[in-house]
């Protein structure tokens, strides 16, 4: 799992055991458009967890027709999941996709060991909305944001662990051939079952320029940093540039 990498709209996706490889239940089944896959190593492009293959998870879109969708379902065990998903152009300029979950459960009733007896319930809450925006003729930007709160008692104090990732994308047409593309998005996972950070930010930035007969000239540099420490485990960042 660790060398297959797991992008969520081309983001690089988090968990609370870097050495396990990304946990794509942060991602509700609801809310995913489709699901891209590329099978063999592409590592000169995303790095080492890439040698496996990479799982791209593209989230739903706004789209010009309003739209709203609730789902829920429940179970045993006080087992209960609702959705709320909310779609729809505001202006001609702006269109969006808002979405909301929480799901709990008291999970699975386990008689050994004693310390996790009646304690492996869980809550879970979702929000993201995905906004794409036509500020101008000639420039286009699409911003996103994802939250995600959870909780499960077992050897975790109080406190809920979190994730957060926001990102923004702009698009410039210098041309009818040639377009400029900065993005970026930073994302953090807090998990309080051992009091873990873990963090990535990356910018990007490119430019395509075209004109000439069957050819085209691509450039453009990227930044990507990360930071992760656990308990009994000392604080570690590294950073790469391209």
């Amino acid at each position: 799992a660790y060398y297959s990498l797991i992008l969520v709209d081309g983001m690089r996706g988090l968990s609370s055991h870097i050495h396990t490889g990304a946990d794509v239940n942060v991602v509700p089944p609801e809310n995913i458009e489709r699901i891209e896959m590329v099978k063999g190593a592409i590592s000169a492009q995303y790095g080492s967890d890439g040698i496996g293959g990479v799982i791209n998870i593209i989230t739903r879109s706004g789209s010009d027709q309003q739209g709203i969708i609730l789902n829920a379902y429940g179970g045993s065990r006080s087992t209960f999941h609702q959705g709320l998903s909310v779609t729809g152009s505001i202006d001609s300029w702006f269109r969006h996709s808002l979405f909301s979950s929480w799901d709990q459960s008291d999970g699975v009733p386990i008689l050994e060991p004693v310390f996790r007896k009646d304690r492996l319930s869980y809550t879970m809450f979702h929000l993201m909305d995905r906004m794409e925006l036509d500020i101008a003729s000639n420039l286009k930007a699409m911003a996103s944001i994802h939250y995600m709160n959870t909780h499960t008692p077992y050897r975790q104090s109080p406190l809920a662990s979190w994730m957060l990732t926001p990102s923004l994308n702009m698009e410039s047409t210098i041309s009818k051939e040639s377009i400029l593309r900065v993005s970026g998005y930073y994302s953090q996972w807090n998990s309080q079952q051992n009091n873990e950070l873990n963090e990535i930010t990356s910018p990007e930035v490119s430019v395509s320029l075209g004109g000439w007969k069957n050819h085209y000239l691509l450039f453009g540099s990227d930044y990507i940093y990360r930071n992760f420490a656990r308990t009994r485990v000392a604080e570690q960042d590294q950073y790469s540039t391209g």
